[in-house]
């Protein structure tokens, strides 16, 4: 008979209840777990998170290379934990978790003092290791010492207490770093020796519930073949480790890919995701009690189905829309999911542990957590090849399908319990009282078969239907209130936007149901190159509209275009940078200036897409400049000896005057006449954006003998001296400037 001491049983003595009734009817090993769980994770907290930014900052290492450094942490611990598990096992779970914390601890140093690629990637790896080697072990120990019935609340404060952690954890290291830089995981390491010293204290007074007592029998003892074998022959187990890669694989698209997607979004996407993770830390210490409450008294099969479905649905929340809602609506589902999946799966462990073997089963339930280092990986990739959305309904199929295994574990739990199939599904059932529901839903499976595949087969058929002969221009659609989608179809395909109008009708209704399509009247640019699924987000996003006065500079524009939401630097940008294809800006080409195009950016009323680009907006400007540019001002501007930058110039000196539009002649005669005196010389370049009634008033002056004879027309920005340049203009033109 085995002699491992007997807190594995499902109950307490007399004499251990009135023991540990002080302590809630828990072991006091458990609430030291549990807080030292809470403080040594507000410590890691604290200072791991930093250091992909030292890495890449201070060290200047590329991104992959960061990435390597960081997930070697993942692999490892995820292969370290069944050694780990088995170790415990063997030599006891004192020894095992005195040991591998007192290397955890030398790491968080070791931090502080390495200086090479190699030394962090050593230490991540040693990092991961030791957690490998600590956490499960210490699991393991919690169940050593609890009955059966305590084990989920015991899970489950363990998970608040990872949950605090990171919530204070990276507050405090914001703080700090930015005040002590990687002298913070000096006082990690501070925090761990502590927590190490009191560690033993404790493994000291209760050294009877925590090692291996000494074996009758040769043949009892463990062997590391005989922990291979048996986990290699539980199917229970692989299941769940199956399922475990999985769900890790979609869930850690939570922080690898979400961010990157969100950041792309038009609107709050930024800043919104540090939020989300804020309602997921909170909902996790507020909910996780009331939700274990409620998780104890159901089938373990119906804890973990539900969570599945949560997950699911969170991330198909995050493939109908980019709208805030749906980001929130998203991560509030994978947050009820998780609290009831993360700690009812280290329940399931337990419940198939072999006695002598926990520590090595709560090991081997740590390969789940190779669906951390996959994931982050094939999401990044898929984030490249796919579109976001399509990765997140990927997702929630993976979630969907971890269901199966689920399943299938516990089907393999059952059998060795004697529990059929017909029972669990009962189980289930009178769990979520669906009974009733379920012989209704029996019976309208065909109907909802039906109504999925006529809604969602026809789907790539339409995308095929629309797709429109090539284009070479970009053309303009205008949307007005109330336009029925049949109307907007028609528009596109007048536009050869698409190929057929009566199929968008249909496409746009589906549309509205799956993807958050709203149709926004406006006058639309629809670029040659824009796919069918871009010019439905364009129209459902809307438009900007705005005016540039007559005699705005480039810093006025820039100011209208941010008040649209356009950064004042995206539009300097676009100025001093980019390059136009427009003979009238043949000797405008250089860049750096910010008002290199000072004269050229038509004043008027614009509207455009709301995600347009500064770089159009300017195109669509000096567009606009080139149509008053027309063949007979060319030929004009030929007769009067002026060039196209002088008559801009002479044009914004007008405008500068602020006058009605019948006095610009005047002034305009007015100005010539002091440049042929040699009384005024032009700026070298224009000092505004002048309108349609300048330009034409600086190419038609008026007669000389309509001129007044006030004695100074011009303000005193048009006198200025330097940089300047005289213009070569007739002396006796009537007509003419």
């Amino acid at each position: 008979m085995s002699q491992y001491h007997e807190w594995k049983g499902t109950t307490l003595t007399r004499k251990e209840k009135y023991r540990w009734a002080k302590y809630g009817g828990y072991h006091p090993l458990v609430w030291f777990l549990i807080v030292g769980t809470a403080i040594t994770r507000i410590a890691s907290f604290m200072s791991l998170p930093f250091l992909a930014i030292h890495l890449s900052e201070n060290l200047h290492l590329d991104a992959f290379t960061v990435g390597l450094t960081l997930g070697m942490a993942g692999l490892t611990g995820s292969v370290g934990g069944f050694i780990g598990g088995y170790l415990s096992d063997r030599w006891g779970r004192g020894r095992i978790m005195s040991s591998s914390f007192f290397v955890w601890t030398g790491v968080f140093f070791g931090f502080f003092f390495a200086e090479s690629f190699r030394d962090f990637l050593l230490l991540n790896t040693l990092n991961g290791l030791c957690r490998a080697f600590f956490e499960p072990t210490s699991q393991a120990l919690m169940a050593d010492v609890s009955t059966q019935k305590q084990r989920l609340k015991i899970f489950s404060y363990r998970y608040i207490a990872i949950n605090v952690g990171m919530v204070v954890g990276p507050l405090l290291g914001a703080l700090l770093y930015g005040i002590i830089g990687m002298h913070v995981f000096l006082y990690t390491g501070i925090i761990y020796t502590g927590y190490y010293l009191l560690l033993n204290v404790i493994l000291l007074i209760y050294r009877k519930d925590t090692g291996v007592r000494r074996q009758s029998r040769k043949e009892e003892r463990i062997h590391f073949r005989d922990c291979v074998r048996v986990v290699r022959r539980d199917r229970a187990l692989r299941y769940f480790v199956l399922a475990g890669i999985l769900f890790f694989v979609a869930y850690s698209q939570v922080e690898s890919s979400l961010p990157i997607y969100m950041v792309a979004q038009e609107g709050t996407g930024e800043s919104l995701y540090p939020v989300l993770l804020s309602i997921n830390a909170g909902m996790v210490v507020f909910l996780q009690y009331f939700i274990s409450t409620w998780a104890e008294k159901r089938n373990i099969l119906t804890s973990l189905w539900i969570g599945s479905l949560f997950c699911a649905g969170g991330f198909f929340a995050f493939a109908a829309g980019s709208q805030d809602t749906a980001f929130i609506s998203g991560i509030v589902m994978i947050t009820l999911g998780e609290i009831l999946i993360f700690p009812v799966s280290s329940l399931f462990i337990d419940r198939i542990a072999h006695e002598r073997m926990r520590g090595t089963y709560y090991g081997a339930n740590n390969l789940g957590q190779l669906g951390l280092f996959i994931g982050p990986l094939a999401g990044g990739w898929l984030l490249d090849q796919i579109e976001g959305h399509k990765l997140w309904l990927l997702m929630a199929f993976i979630n969907m399908h971890i269901i199966i295994f689920y399943a299938l574990g516990y089907r393999a739990y059952g059998k060795q319990q004697g529990i059929t199939i017909l029972d669990t599904l009962r189980s289930i059932a009178v769990d979520l009282k669906l009974i009733s529901p379920l012989k209704w839903s029996i019976k309208a499976i065909p109907i909802v078969s039906f109504i999925g595949l006529a809604v969602l087969l026809p789907y790539p058929v339409f995308e095929q239907g629309l797709k429109a002969p090539a284009r070479t221009e970009t053309v303009q659609i205008h949307i007005p209130e109330g336009a029925s989608y049949s109307d907007v179809g028609k528009m596109l395909a007048n536009k050869q936007v698409i190929h057929n109008h009566l199929i968008f009708p249909l496409y746009a209704t589906s549309h509205t149901l799956f993807r958050d399509f709203h149709l926004q009247p406006g006058t639309y640019q629809i670029p040659p190159d824009m796919e069918i699924q871009q010019v439905m987000s364009t129209l459902s996003k809307g438009t900007i509209q705005f005016t540039v006065p007559p005699g705005s500079d480039v810093q006025d524009v820039a100011d209208i275009l941010e008040r649209e939401g356009i950064p004042k630097q995206s539009f300097y940008q676009a100025i001093n940078q980019a390059k136009y294809d427009f003979s009238f800006l043949a000797h405008h080409n250089a860049t750096g200036d910010n008002h290199r195009l000072e004269g050229y950016l038509f004043p008027g009323s614009y509207e455009f897409n709301r995600d347009v680009k500064a770089k159009t907006i300017v195109h669509h400007m000096l567009q606009r400049f080139e149509q008053q540019l027309t063949t007979d001002m060319e030929q004009q501007l030929k007769q009067g000896n002026l060039s196209v930058k002088q008559w801009v110039t002479v044009a914004s000196l007008i405008e500068e005057r602020r006058s009605d539009d019948q006095q610009k002649p005047d002034i305009a005669r007015e100005i010539y006449d002091k440049i042929n005196r040699n009384q005024l010389q032009l700026p070298p370049e224009p000092v505004n954006n002048p309108g349609p009634e300048s330009l034409h008033a600086a190419a038609n002056p008026a007669p000389r003998e309509t001129v007044p004879t006030s004695p100074s027309t011009v303000s005193s920005r048009d006198r200025a001296e330097e940089g300047t340049e005289t213009s070569d203009l007739p002396q006796k033109k009537e007509t003419a400037p």
